[in-house]
């Protein structure tokens, strides 16, 4: 258990280092990726939904016109500074049926069979993903729903850009690191084979049905995004905190020769479109019977 609170705590202070990034960079891009899930959920108005790892609150401002005035959002995380952006982006006098708080997801301090949907956009916590399917099964009313989405695996070949990003980044990560970098790469190497099992459909799949949900459909879908420029592809890695906890770690002249061979690797794969991302994308929707 102390090596799992661990765990939960680096990823914390790993999303508030990156939220402003987070918000800049990756956010715009995962609107379409959002919408898709909200539309999915189907939520009607007057609703109770819950958003788990709601990060700057995507997914609970998205779904916010849909319950209307007599309806509630709830969003949690475990990054105070991602809730930050997600309060000052939803004042109270625009969205007064939601709310942003800062809370585990292992262990939610809300009353049993209090939402009729729970939402999650890529964030499940992988490190510990079926004891918070179970505490949603718990929250949920009879006959509520579970709708959240998570990566799946590209087609082969198709990453070109996130192969070179990859090829570069091993060749200048320290092998050794040290200090929090160091217990954060080991908090995330501890998740990996966790991880690899979110990319499989049969895998959370069978989570969700252990949970105790029934008529459990999985949608694997495909959203081919792009980014306009070499320089834009590395403002996105480094706003992912897996990637800018190794970049911070490297020195202020290693870190520069480390972008400029990124540029000139990721250059030959910018098209008229700009540089693929071939996002794959794992969709779960389970009821409460």
């Amino acid at each position: 258990m102390k090596k799992e609170e661990e765990i939960v705590r680096l990823h914390q202070e790993a999303y508030d280092r990156v939220a402003p990034y987070f918000e800049e960079n990756v956010v715009p891009l995962f609107r379409p990726l959002a919408e898709r899930l909200i539309e999915l959920a189907r939520i009607q108005p007057g609703e109770q939904v819950l958003d788990i790892g709601t990060g700057t609150g995507l997914a609970a401002l998205l779904a916010a016109p849909m319950v209307g005035k007599t309806g509630y959002v709830l969003g949690i995380d475990v990054s105070e500074g991602m809730l930050a952006i997600a309060r000052r982006k939803a004042p109270h006098q625009h969205f007064p049926s939601v709310e942003f708080r800062q809370m585990d997801a292992r262990a939610l301090d809300l009353p049993s069979g209090s939402f009729d949907m729970v939402v999650s956009s890529f964030g499940l916590p992988f490190s510990h993903p079926a004891p918070v399917l179970e505490e949603v099964h718990r929250l949920l009313r009879n006959g509520g729903r579970l709708v959240f989405q998570e990566w799946g695996t590209p087609q082969e070949g198709d990453d070109q850009a996130g192969e070179a990003f990859r090829r570069v980044l091993e060749k200048y990560r320290l092998q050794k690191l040290t200090g929090w970098a160091g217990r954060f790469r080991r908090a995330r190497e501890a998740s990996w084979d966790i991880w690899e099992s979110l990319e499989e459909s049969d895998a959370i799949a069978k989570m969700v049905k252990e949970a105790g949900f029934s008529r459990v459909e999985v949608f694997e879908e495909q959203h081919p995004t792009f980014l306009p420029s070499a320089e834009a592809y590395w403002n996105l890695q480094n706003s992912w905190a897996s990637i800018r906890s190794e970049v911070e770690a490297l020195s202020e002249r290693r870190r520069k020769a480390f972008k400029q061979e990124v540029l000139r690797a990721l250059a030959p794969l910018v098209s008229k479109k700009g540089i693929l991302l071939p996002w794959a994308v794992i969709r779960v929707r389970g009821f409460k019977a």
